[in-house]
């Protein structure tokens, strides 16, 4: 495993979060997390109005630590 930083911005807002990563054979480009530590990463403000579903759609870049 390694130890990365995960960053996302919504316009003002930004958020960092550290963590260990484990290379999988995903598709490249690609990032999965587990609920709930990756809703760090998820902008409150984009969620489904209709049953308050977050969109799982951020993007993310990660750097070596």
């Amino acid at each position: 495993m390694r130890i990365v930083t995960a960053k996302v911005f919504w316009g003002e807002v930004r958020r960092i979060s550290k963590g260990h990563i484990h290379i999988a054979p995903i598709t490249p480009g690609n990032l999965q997390v587990h609920w709930p530590e990756g809703n760090v990463l998820l902008d409150k403000g984009k969620r489904s109005p209709e049953v308050d579903i977050p969109d799982y759609n951020a993007l993310v870049r990660l750097e070596k630590v």
